[in-house]
């Protein structure tokens, strides 16, 4: 499904050009993925929509980045606890997500406390970032930190998930699908903390 030659769209420097290669090469393959997740979803008593980056506000520059997220809500996904699949020009990543627009929903920052211990219970192949603006994740053993952040500034953000280099085994593996399924699984205690309410 995904391969190195995924990454070829960003060497196209123009708006127009590379947005229509993200909606010809990379969109597709995003679709497919959210459709054979949906059964996994459903099986675990979750209702998630997908949505697929439309970069809508790009005027002048071309995105970065590109991805498919996975939330509860079927109108949006920013102001909600999501997954994000996508891709860095070096790297594809896939990240459970509190995004700054998240602090509509005040009680976020409690439950996102509440997850701690299973966070830290991920093995070391996970990481955790504070700015999903930006590539990489740092050690675990930073998870307070990036916590204590979320709930005490505005602008802070929550991430936890992991990230495949452009040359990682994971492009030419066979059984890709079942290792983006594996991951999600290893994260999504997390995300019913998060989204389930008692």
């Amino acid at each position: 499904m995904y391969d190195e030659s995924d990454f070829i769209i960003f060497e196209d420097l123009t708006l127009q050009g590379r947005l229509g290669k993200i909606r010809e090469f990379i969109d597709p393959k995003f679709e497919k993925t959210g459709e054979q997740l949906h059964d996994y979803f459903s099986k675990q008593g979750l209702q998630v929509y997908q949505h697929v980056a439309k970069h809508a506000r790009r005027t002048v520059n071309p995105p970065v980045d590109t991805w498919i997220a996975f939330g509860p809500n079927k109108r949006g996904y920013k102001k909600d606890p999501h997954f994000e699949l996508g891709f860095w020009d070096d790297r594809m990543f896939l990240k459970l997500c509190l995004l700054s627009e998240s602090k509509a929903n005040p009680f976020n920052a409690k439950y996102l406390q509440d997850s701690e211990a299973a966070i830290q219970q991920l093995n070391d192949k996970y990481g955790v970032s504070g700015d999903h603006t930006t590539k990489g994740m740092q050690l675990l053993e930073n998870t307070s930190n990036y916590i204590d952040r979320y709930s005490k500034v505005k602008s802070a953000e929550f991430m936890v998930g992991i990230e495949w280099p452009r040359h990682d085994g994971f492009f030419s593996n066979e059984d890709q699908f079942d290792i983006i399924q594996a991951t999600i699984a290893d994260l999504i205690n997390i995300y019913q903390i998060w989204v389930i309410r008692d």
